[in-house]
């Protein structure tokens, strides 16, 4: 039940292959290593410090021109490592690493550019992400978040939004220069920059709760251990999206507030 409700969501990372490669996985083989909580918890903890660590060493030894240029070769790169693990999960744990070290990367470039916008805005950022990160927790554990098919269709239609947003970013940045300047623009767009960010936040939430479900159901049906490499991989695309998406939120009120 609970992989056929995922396998609906639509989820970029969550992929009716992920989910092909899990049903066709032999269960009745008792000696086979199976995920655990001990054990993703391990995963992901260490490629979150691996990203941080190489963020922080970058943000440090980098200017802004330099910085923004690795990010946006780090953003490609992570994006084709995870569209290849999506594809065929059990490259997750080759992928995890090198993707964390393109994350941190990616990181330090925006870090250094959100900084020289708004100094002091990344710690803000991080206080926000865990806050949003321990609250969206709670609520899952509590139940008052709970994955059914309601929540999968209101999800279904936010990755819709998402993508139009994407699609409407690159037209307009070609033909409607201040359609995009306001979606876009971390220092322009004033309300409606700043509530499409909020949607896009609350986009991100949701992914982190189907993240989390996939985790338990994961645990629960026994999937095999490299899939401790692609749930820790999966929570952190998500949690570098939300902290990347709060560090434009701060930065478009500030500005937006400083223009009136």
């Amino acid at each position: 039940m609970a992989f056929n409700l995922i396998s609906k969501s639509g989820s970029p990372v969550l992929t009716s292959q992920t989910l092909d490669a899990a049903r066709d996985y032999d269960f009745s083989d008792n000696n086979r290593e199976t995920m655990t909580m001990s054990g993703f918890s391990n995963k992901l903890i260490m490629l979150v410090a691996i990203t941080a660590i190489i963020a922080m060493a970058l943000v440090n030894v980098l200017d802004v021109g330099s910085s923004v240029m690795l990010s946006s070769v780090s953003a490609i790169v992570g994006f084709i490592l995870v569209l290849v693990m999506s594809i065929k999960p059990n490259t997750a744990p080759y992928i995890a690493v090198p993707y964390a070290v393109a994350e941190g990367c990616f990181l330090s470039g925006v870090v250094l550019y959100a900084e020289a916008l708004l100094p002091g805005v990344a710690f803000n950022a991080l206080l926000g992400t865990l806050a949003l990160l321990v609250a969206t927790v709670v609520c899952y554990r509590t139940g008052l978040i709970k994955v059914n098919e309601k929540f999968l269709s209101i999800f279904k239609f936010a990755v819709a939004g998402a993508f139009v947003y994407v699609i409407l970013g690159l037209v307009s940045s070609f033909f409607m220069q201040s359609v995009y300047e306001g979606l876009f623009s971390w220092t322009k767009g004033g309300l409606l920059g700043i509530g499409v960010c909020i949607l896009l936040i609350v986009f991100g939430a949701m992914s982190l709760v189907l993240d989390l479900f996939l985790v338990e159901d994961g645990i629960q049906r026994g999937l095999p251990k490299s899939y401790e490499w692609y749930c820790s991989t999966s929570i952190l695309v998500t949690v570098v999206y939300i902290y990347v998406k709060i560090l434009e939120l701060i930065i478009r009120i500030a500005y937006s507030s400083s223009s009136e």
